[in-house]
């Protein structure tokens, strides 16, 4: 079965969620055939103009299949400077795989930071049987693994190949939401049939986000609480240094999204 990389994954998650924070003000947004939606966009956006700043936990829970788990909660904060955005977020991890017809546990540490420029996720795992525990850095561009620098860019993107639908509004950590989905107009092995959005009505933030297959199960969800905004956060948490002897991989120059495969995949 084909599995995407733990490093790969982590960053992926990490920047996707971080990602929807960033905004560039400016242009509004793009004429909508559904008006409804077309207002929540508009809102979504203009709200973000005054948020300098933002500080959240994040929990997420992924199944794929009944042997193929990820657990993830952690820390992010983002701070927009220049037209940018700098963030970080840093936690923990469970996974459980198949590999044969052994299962897999690993756990570990994730930390991700961009310092606006780019990306670098640092992971250290350890658990798996007959492997000693391991420590991989990567690089990768602020854009990478398909997240969105922005709520317009965010949207913008998913109508190029999703159909997009406002669902009726949700409580989310007690704060109500907008909830938007997303259709894909092609479907893929692997990947989600749908896709679901709730933004904070208060800050145009996500609250939570959840995808599902094809038989409708969800197969993973991320929920983001506990934000404090506009709060002044050290320059310094942006900045990052790889530990000694710790060698980095360079992923600029893969596409954006690109698989990575598991170099201990069967």
């Amino acid at each position: 079965m084909r599995r995407l990389n733990v490093m790969a994954l982590a960053a992926t998650l990490a920047l996707g969620c971080c990602g929807v924070w960033a905004q560039t003000e400016g242009a509004p947004a793009k004429p909508e055939a559904d008006p409804k939606l077309a207002d929540i966009e508009k809102q979504i956006i203009k709200k973000w103009q005054d948020i300098k700043s933002v500080q959240c936990h994040m929990d997420m829970v992924g199944e794929q299949t009944a042997t193929n788990k990820m657990k993830m909660d952690g820390d992010m904060s983002l701070v927009k400077q220049d037209g940018t955005a700098m963030y970080r977020m840093e936690g923990k991890m469970e996974i459980s795989f198949s590999m044969g017809d052994a299962e897999q546990k690993m756990n570990g540490t994730y930390l991700t930071v961009c310092d606006g420029k780019d990306a670098y996720t640092l992971q250290e795992m350890s658990g798996m049987a007959g492997m000693p525990p391991m420590k991989q850095c990567m690089k990768m561009k602020p854009d990478a693994a398909n997240q969105m620098q922005d709520p317009r860019k965010m949207f913008d993107e998913l109508r190029k190949t999703h159909k997009l639908k406002v669902e009726p509004e949700a409580e989310v950590d007690g704060e109500k939401c907008w909830v938007v989905s997303a259709t894909p107009n092609e479907s893929m092995p692997g990947q989600p049939t749908k896709q679901v959005f709730c933004f904070r009505q208060s800050d145009g933030l996500m609250a939570k986000t959840e995808s599902f297959d094809e038989s409708g199960k969800v197969t993973s969800t991320a929920t983001m609480t506990k934000y404090k905004l506009n709060e002044k956060i050290d320059p310094k948490t942006f900045e990052f240094t790889p530990p000694a002897g710790v060698p980095v991989q360079d992923m600029t120059n893969l596409p954006t999204g690109d698989e990575v495969e598991s170099p201990d995949e069967p």
